[in-house]
């Protein structure tokens, strides 16, 4: 009798640990599949504009960034779309330099965009911050349609009007998870 639950505790435990594999397997192919590296995003991003002046710095120790994402291909585009528009503002807006600042920040990968045009207006940093929508009466809409877009793919967006010299700072916040 004693023998016969030792053999079916074992063979219970078995069946356990078969099915914790299994989803263990399972849980990681779905996380390499809703997550992508940062890092490979702007190096990407940088290579479209080869003929403007685009640096990209990081720490060493961030070898790679990965961020949870739901949908890979939509994040991609639409982050891309991001930093295009925001590099399409500062150059059109007279800068030369257009930097982007990735760097740990407790539990969020923090990328800090920088360009050194003439800044973005007050006004328009007002109305960026609010909840209210944005009006065209400061400017157009490439600001706020990046600040929705990140806050739609959860990415914080504050922006910031350098105040040390020309410029603006768009600072851009990520959830991350480091393997």
């Amino acid at each position: 009798e004693r023998h016969k639950v030792g053999e079916e505790a074992t063979q219970f435990l078995q069946q356990q640990y078969e099915l914790f594999l299994r989803l263990s397997d399972q849980y990681s192919q779905f996380i390499l599949e809703h997550e992508v590296d940062l890092i490979l995003i702007l190096e990407d991003f940088r290579s479209v504009y080869v003929e403007r002046k685009i640096t990209l710095d990081y720490s060493p120790n961030l070898k790679t960034c990965r961020v949870r994402v739901l949908d890979r291909e939509d994040f991609y585009t639409q982050i891309m779309i991001v930093l295009e528009n925001l590099a399409n503002n500062a150059f059109e807006a007279g800068a030369s330099d257009f930097r982007l600042n990735l760097f740990l920040e407790a539990n969020l990968l923090r990328l800090e965009i920088r360009d050194n045009g003439p800044g973005i207006p007050e006004a328009i940093i007002t109305d960026l911050s609010s909840v209210r929508d944005y009006t065209l009466e400061h400017g157009g809409t490439g600001l706020l349609s990046s600040r929705d877009t990140c806050i739609a793919l959860g990415i914080g967006f504050e922006a910031i009007r350098v105040v040390d010299g020309a410029g603006s700072q768009i600072n851009l916040e990520f959830s991350i998870y480091q393997v």
